[in-house]
């Protein structure tokens, strides 16, 4: 993946990628591709597993555009 890390120090909230998608309302596969873009950088844990900084999904949430609601 494109900006996936291996932290010494990683963030102290880190989530799951079904977490943040959850959160910002976007598939995983979105929430991935966003590693790769560099638009949220990935944490990898162990082997297999990527994390998310939720302090940075929730930063990203608050710059998406919130969605309109009909009358």
């Amino acid at each position: 993946m494109g900006t996936t890390k291996r932290a010494k120090d990683p963030p102290k909230r880190l989530g799951s990628l079904p977490d943040a998608s959850t959160h910002l309302g976007v598939s995983t596969k979105t929430i991935r591709r966003w590693i790769d873009e560099g638009k949220l950088t990935g944490y990898r844990v162990g082997e297999r597993f990527i994390r998310v900084d939720m302090d940075e999904v929730e930063r990203l949430s608050e710059q998406m555009p919130k969605p309109r609601r009909s009358a």
